[in-house]
């Protein structure tokens, strides 16, 4: 019996011991870049100090319910993304079977978050996305769909790249919404881009998340419907219903805005980093991330057969409806500056991509390729450091864009 007991507590202590030799050889690895993103803010900050810009240390709810006071009737974005599926007004509609919007509120002034450390107003559009509804007056030249890069994260209406290339007389719409995966992007163009006959559609794929994205949208309960063909909400239609839903989102979000009291953006002393740090260690947080990520991101080849048959969907609708489809592929900040991220296996499949998507002799447009040009290529991004692009940025993805559609658009 104490055979037993030794020989049980010997394998104990080496399963316990080889699991935190593991977290310790993955900590090791991990390049100091992707360390630093544990006090982002702070990084920004020191940032913003050099370049002698004004930066604004507000939360987001405070700066929220003081641009409130002046401005009157601000709003929140709601997106139909992970972030937003717990809300009580999403699980109700879901209950009834009513439709679920997948973005507001509708014709309204929104706070956008501050990458750069300065908070901005944008205005929806009376279908709840990021655009001015004058742009709905004339014909449309042109669609973009996406996730956040697409939005124009953190950005007002003018300087996402839809608007910027508005600014160049190609009447742009803007039906990106921040935390899509392709499927919502999909359901996006079923819902509405055949409505307003644009002369080209534009897919932003994110190198990043866009592939990981699929792992939840794909086991959505109403995202899923989307992969058989005629499935639709006709959200177009259903205008009353949307409002009521909209109106009961902004109310909900606004309550928790209002209810938390945080007044700064929370700033980490190098003391906390190191306790945070060594709790994580102790935690075994980074072999959990990456067991985790193993299994949550299932399937490569599922996924990847899945991403593909989206892709050629969105291609044969635009055949169909007269319109031509462009695949734009966007650089994440992790591929310059962070050479072994928890991103780069997305990352490193951008040949694969580019040369799958060119085999279904469909467009594409590479703006890594374009970046590349640039000198210094950390002036793309927020105060030179991680986050989505600043203005410099969208602008280099417009202007690539613009290059190519030129001539067929004159």
């Amino acid at each position: 019996m104490k055979n037993i007991l030794k020989n049980f507590l010997l394998v104990l202590f080496s399963v316990i011991i080889s699991l935190y030799l593991a977290e310790t050889i993955l900590v090791i690895i991990t390049p100091s870049a992707e360390k630093n993103l544990t006090n982002i803010n702070e990084i920004r900050i020191k940032n913003a100090k050099k370049l002698n810009l004004k930066f604004d240390l507000r939360s987001p709810n405070l700066a929220f319910r003081e641009m409130n006071e002046k401005v009157g009737n601000l709003s929140i974005n709601y997106r139909f993304t992970p972030f937003f599926y717990n809300l009580e007004t999403l699980k109700e509609a879901r209950k009834k079977n009513q439709i679920i919007p997948f973005r507001g509120p509708i014709n309204m002034p929104t706070l956008t978050c501050a990458e750069d450390l300065e908070y901005k107003i944008s205005k929806n559009d009376k279908f709840g996305f990021k655009n001015p509804n004058e742009v709905y007056k004339k014909p449309i030249d042109l669609i973009i769909l996406g996730d956040s890069y697409a939005e124009g994260w953190c950005y007002n209406e003018k300087d996402d790249v839809a608007g910027l290339l508005r600014e160049k007389n190609i009447n742009s719409l803007n039906f990106g919404i921040a935390g899509a995966g392709p499927i919502l992007s999909l359901a996006v163009m079923r819902e509405y881009v055949k409505n307003f006959n644009p002369k080209y559609l534009l897919f932003f794929y994110c190198e990043s998340n866009d592939l990981m994205d699929l792992n939840i949208e794909k086991n959505n309960y109403l995202l899923k419907k989307y992969l058989s063909n005629n499935f639709s909400q006709n959200l177009l239609q259903n205008t009353d219903q949307k409002k009521i839903f909209l109106k009961n989102v902004d109310k909900e979000i606004k309550k928790m805005a209002f209810s938390k009291k945080d007044e700064s953006i929370y700033l980490k002393n190098k003391k906390e980093i190191f306790y945070e740090r060594l709790q994580d260690s102790l935690e075994l947080s980074k072999l959990k991330n990456k067991i985790k990520s193993l299994i949550l991101y299932g399937d490569e080849k599922e996924n990847q057969e899945l991403f593909f048959k989206i892709i050629r969907e969105m291609n044969n609708f635009s055949n169909n409806n007269n319109i031509e489809f462009i695949f734009i592929y966007l650089p994440a900040w992790e591929r310059y500056f962070v050479k072994f991220s928890k991103y780069n296996k997305y990352i490193s499949k951008k040949e694969y991509i580019l040369n799958k998507i060119e085999s279904m002799n469909i467009k594409f447009l590479d703006i890594d390729k374009e970046f590349l040009k640039e000198e210094a290529l950390e002036n793309l991004f927020p105060l030179k450091y991680y986050g989505h692009y600043n203005r410099l940025g969208y602008k280099k993805v417009a202007d690539s864009i613009l290059l190519n559609l030129k001539k067929k658009i004159n």
